[in-house]
């Protein structure tokens, strides 16, 4: 069988009910009707998958983005003055593409 494909919001709520339930507990409930989202966006079978196969994170464009300009911040901030300069024309650089396409990104060009 293969691992499921999920997104990280999925992955974060499964995370936080595997810190309170077992696997066990979690598909008794998803079969019972007891869904959380965003787990709720997965069929018992898919959960299933997940807890006991495994699973990728699908990682959207947006969050790619975001990892990108989360890194460029980071060497902004590096005492390297030259690291430091082309952190911040990284920074510089992708919120401007971002504003002239006209998208918004929390964290980037949007309020979270």
């Amino acid at each position: 069988m293969t691992k499921i494909k999920i997104n990280r919001d999925t992955e974060r709520a499964i995370k936080s009910t595997l810190a309170t339930y077992s696997k066990d507990q979690i598909l008794a409930q998803k079969s019972a009707g007891a869904d959380n989202s965003p787990i709720e966006n997965l069929t018992v079978g898919e959960l299933a998958t997940a807890l006991y196969v495994g699973y990728e994170v699908e990682v959207t464009p947006d969050e790619h983005v975001f990892d990108y300009y989360l890194q460029a911040s980071e060497e902004s901030r590096s005492s390297d003055t030259e690291v430091s300069k082309v952190g911040l024309g990284k920074v510089d650089a992708i919120k401007n593409v971002l504003n002239k396409l006209g998208v918004s990104i929390t964290g980037i060009n949007a309020g979270a």
